[in-house]
């Protein structure tokens, strides 16, 4: 798992911090479906009639400047990619409304990565969830 996230490092310096925890499944409580694939991205599929998550991943992460992305070109309140921490989200939509989020840690933080579904959602998309440290 380890060697699929460094296939997605920017570049020597820029490492992919994100291990995805390779759990294929159903949406809690829909027909959605997450499927990794070989290549380190998620096949998300199916059809939702309420909101839920699937937990992708979890990482500790020490204080610092990050960026979070991987899903794009969806429809707002269709699917999306999620951080939590402390039980409170603080990355919501990412692919919809933001393409890419940047935040600061200033404490060692463990962070949980979730896809979310929205009510109504009827979806077919591939995400590669990415987590880079910022210089």
């Amino acid at each position: 798992m380890v060697k699929l996230a460094a296939s997605h490092d920017r570049d020597e310096k820029t490492k992919n911090l994100l291990v995805l925890n390779w759990k294929n499944g159903n949406v809690w409580n829909t027909n959605v479906f997450v499927k990794y694939l070989s290549d380190g991205s998620i096949h998300i599929k199916g059809t939702a009639d309420k909101q839920s998550w699937w937990p992708i991943a979890s990482v500790t992460l020490e204080p610092g400047c990050y960026s979070f992305s991987g899903l794009s070109d969806i429809k707002e309140n269709t699917v999306g990619l999620e951080l939590e921490a402390y039980n409170q989200r603080f990355a919501p939509d990412v692919g919809a409304a933001n393409e890419e989020v940047k935040f600061t840690l200033t404490k060692t933080t463990e962070i949980m990565v979730y896809v979310i579904v929205y009510e109504d959602c009827d979806c077919d998309v591939i995400a590669t969830p990415v987590l880079y440290r910022e210089e």
